[in-house]
């Protein structure tokens, strides 16, 4: 029986674009595209643009590198830490700084994304059209945004990536590690990107259709649990911590400033979840449309489907369609661009896919994407995604720059001063180190807030009406000392939101 699965080397295929292409070409591919996509990112920030998320992130790896008694658990469970703990190896690396981490993570994130797609397409139609259909592929501006905006988009969508290619493996593999492969990749974006909680719900109506029809005949069941099981224990695991550190199992989900709950707290405001939250088929429609738009090579998923019975596809499209109905109606994001992106893998995916003659039509379809690409992405775009577009043409203001500001008069007398990292990340990503800060997390930051006589020499508190100051728990623990300050201290500096009282000597 063993002979059976093994081709006689009369039928094997004598193409070579079938063979895998050298290693050296993806690498120049990889390094073309780091370039490229560098230049671009070095223009936005001389143009000003400052990514909040970016500037988050800083703030961590000043805390993880600097703060006295500091343990990982410390950085809490309410968002994916894995980037921050790659952010930690690269920051640690000579001439490194930190607030460069979050854009070089994206940019190689990007480009190897962008070599990964050139080999894969390479090995089946070629270099010449592999070459082609990535050059058109990076010229599209939703891959700009998420290689050089700073959000930390870039690992996510990687990822996403090695996860559908294994879809066309459990169809023509029906083998357990097959499956565990999947699963694997599910439980790694899990911990990567908040949006992998959504493709993880999404993806289980849809998987249906790459499974093994004699699998799903045999025990359906056993295919989707052997599939999940990384990512059930994953949850549990993540589950287990937040009630170990928290006391609350689900408490990621619960407070209002977790990362996984992501625009929740701001849906009001925004106008995508003004019209889409908490509706599922209007955002799933929508998102449809504008994907077609973006992504108009998704169209060749049918063909594909109907001539080789083949459907990724159809079920990569079908699945962030999904995830993206299902974010909408628990108001997770803040703008139909945040999902219109992760259908960019999923055209990479039929890239691969379609047959030669398909190719030019693919190409001209990846075309007219990049027009469509500029249409929908201001499309009920959150605030973030706007300056970007602005600052690829003229200067912009920088975000959080009083902020900035605050933590550049904080470095130049450093003292032991209270402050919360949570609302005032900026403050600290200015300040430029953790050293001499009191933080949330320390005994002694937990002792001020009990006892106002064990108070340090200096406090920085946010405007109890501002945003930061919603989040500010000195702030909400002393509910008048952003107006009054307290006894025996005088104000020494006001910036923006912040106020800065210091001990009478």
């Amino acid at each position: 029986m063993a002979s059976a699965s093994t081709w006689p080397l009369s039928v094997r295929p004598h193409s070579t674009a079938e063979r895998a292409p050298p290693a050296w070409p993806a690498v120049l591919v990889f390094a073309l595209l780091l370039a490229a996509l560098g230049a671009l990112c070095w223009l936005t920030r001389m143009h000003g643009l400052v990514s909040a998320d970016a500037l988050a992130m800083t703030a961590k790896l000043y805390v993880l590198r600097d703060a006295a008694g500091f343990r990982l658990e410390y950085l809490g469970f309410e968002y994916p830490q894995a980037t921050t703990y790659l952010g930690a190896l690269l920051a640690a690396l000579p001439g490194v700084h930190a607030e460069a981490v979050p854009y070089v993570l994206d940019l190689v994130a990007i480009s190897l994304l962008g070599a990964s797609v050139w080999r894969d397409i390479a090995h089946r139609h070629g270099a010449g059209w592999a070459s082609l259909l990535v050059l058109l592929l990076f010229a599209h501006p939703y891959l700009w945004w998420a290689a050089t905006s700073g959000q930390q988009q870039g690992l996510g969508l990687f990822l996403l990536y090695r996860l559908l290619r294994v879809f066309a493996d459990v169809a023509g593999r029906p083998e357990p590690m097959t499956y565990m492969r999947l699963g694997g990749w599910l439980c790694a974006l899990l911990f990567v990107d908040e949006r992998g909680m959504y493709i993880v719900l999404a993806l289980a109506p849809w998987l249906i259709l790459v499974a093994p029809r004699e699998v799903l005949q045999r025990s359906p069941l056993a295919f989707y649990l052997v599939t999940y099981v990384p990512v059930v224990f994953a949850a549990l695991g993540w589950v287990y911590l937040n009630w170990l550190f928290l006391r609350d199992g689900f408490g990621f989900l619960s407070d209002p400033g977790s990362s996984f709950r992501g625009a929740f707290s701001a849906s009001a405001y925004l106008p995508w979840l003004e019209d889409a939250g908490g509706r599922f088929w209007y955002p799933a429609g929508v998102t449809l449309l504008a994907g077609l738009m973006t992504v108009p090579v998704l169209v060749f998923s049918l063909l594909v489907a109907r001539a080789r019975d083949q459907y990724d596809g159809i079920v990569a499209a079908g699945t962030v369609i999904t995830a993206a109905a299902l974010a909408a109606y628990w108001r997770f994001a803040a703008q139909p661009a945040d999902f219109i992106l992760l259908l960019l893998p999923a055209g990479m995916l039929v890239m691969r896919s379609v047959a030669r003659p398909m190719l030019a039509g693919v190409a001209f379809a990846t075309l007219l994407g990049i027009c469509g690409g500029w249409m929908t992405l201001g499309y009920r775009a959150s605030p973030a995604v706007t300056e970007w577009m602005a600052a690829l043409a003229r200067p912009v203001a920088p975000t959080l720059e009083e902020e900035r500001t605050l933590g550049q008069w904080l470095a130049r007398e450093p003292m032991p001063t209270l402050i919360d990292d949570r609302a005032a990340f900026a403050v600290i990503a200015g300040y430029g180190s953790a050293h001499e800060l009191i933080l949330p997390f320390s005994q002694r930051f937990k002792l001020a807030l009990l006892s106002p006589a064990r108070t340090p020499p200096q406090i920085v508190v946010a405007d109890p009406r501002s945003e930061a100051g919603s989040r500010d728990a000195v702030s909400l623990r002393f509910p008048g000392l952003w107006e009054h300050g307290r006894p025996g201290y005088f104000l020494v500096h006001e910036q923006g939101p912040y106020r800065v009282w210091r001990r009478a000597p």
